[in-house]
């Protein structure tokens, strides 16, 4: 498979020994900053991707050793050697996708009431009209909104880019700087919206979706 996909839900606090079991998976630096976080929802988050990120390298061929993490500028995590990957997180769910043949980029956001007048300024006056104008409501924005992130996160020059060049016309490709971008959009996560943006001049072949539960990675 040339892209991999994998999200996991956890709707309670993990008991300590399995904590425990977990944090014991990431090397030192990442174990510290897991638990850094304030809230336990952040923390698993935090850990729980990175889990998921082990699981998805040795899926695409690669170690899952997680020693050799970096950040670029733009405090985007990668691998010097490679694959590419990205983990985005929100509320109880966390998502992490890796390819070694595409830069990609995810972002998943727990659908909720907002007020659509806060990003006005970020959004293209078509992209402001069509979502005034879907039934969908707030759904219809949380789509559009986790697309040009999900470019945006992909492209790794964060806010950088002004979104309003990363015009979202339902799942069409998009282009930035002279790059194509394919937009999937995951609609089966209840009370989620999650987009994966993949650089490729035609959509991939391979996508592998799984929704595991928290019971499966502690057994992995």
């Amino acid at each position: 498979m040339s892209v991999i996909f994998l999200t996991t839900e956890f709707k309670r606090p993990l008991p300590p020994d399995k904590l425990s079991q977990l944090l014991r998976r990431l090397p030192p630096p990442l174990r510290q900053k897991a638990s850094r976080f304030h809230k336990w929802q952040d923390m698993h988050g935090s850990l729980l991707g990175k889990c998921l990120l082990q699981a998805a390298l040795i899926s695409v061929g690669s170690s899952p050793d997680l020693d050799h993490l970096q950040y670029s500028t733009s405090n985007k995590p990668f691998l010097p050697d490679g694959p590419h990957f990205n983990i985005s997180h929100s509320a109880n769910r966390v998502a992490c996708v890796v390819s070694a043949e595409h830069k990609v980029g995810v972002d998943l956001e727990y659908i909720t009431d907002i007020n659509f007048d806060d990003f006005k300024s970020q959004l293209t006056p078509l992209e402001w009209k069509n979502i005034h104008e879907s039934p969908a409501g707030n759904r219809a924005f949380f789509d559009l909104w986790t697309a040009k992130e999900s470019v945006v996160k992909a492209d790794g020059r964060g806010i950088a880019i002004d979104l309003r060049q990363v015009e979202v016309i339902g799942d069409q490709p998009i282009e930035l700087d002279g790059k194509a971008w394919h937009l999937i959009n995951l609609t089966t996560l209840d009370n989620y919206a999650c987009h994966l943006a993949i650089e490729s001049n035609m959509r991939p072949d391979g996508l592998d979706v799984r929704d595991v539960r928290v019971e499966d990675i502690l057994s992995w």
